[in-house]
């Protein structure tokens, strides 16, 4: 495979990946938005203390993004792109927003929806 060739296949791949990632992500938020927890991390503190319980606690579909997240990084550093995927991290940074001040997931997911839109 020719070095042009092995660019195309992972710029394929990272593009189906990117569309992936924003096609759960625009699920996720929905659910989350209509009260649905664990998308954003906010109990992953508590889920540890929980052991087996938390993954009942932890949302499958934040599991999945992360997974992508993780994908679309390796993949965007492959390809020799310095700058992160902006909707992986903008997902990456609502996260890690912690604090008393931050509104709770379904509103967090309702306002990463506007932005989206």
């Amino acid at each position: 495979m020719s070095r042009a060739s092995r660019r195309a296949s992972l710029e394929a791949r990272l593009e189906a990946r990117v569309a992936e990632f924003r096609s759960v992500l625009l699920r996720a938020l929905k659910a989350c938005a209509g009260g649905s927890y664990g998308m954003f991390g906010q109990n992953d503190l508590a889920d540890k203390r929980l052991g087996n319980v938390a993954r009942r606690l932890t949302s499958a579909d934040a599991r999945e993004l992360l997974a992508l997240a993780d994908e679309i990084t390796q993949l965007r550093e492959e390809l020799g792109f310095a700058d992160p995927d902006p909707l992986v991290g903008r997902y990456l940074a609502y996260r890690a927003m912690r604090g008393s001040n931050v509104p709770g997931e379904p509103k967090l997911a309702a306002q990463f929806l506007a932005e989206l839109s």
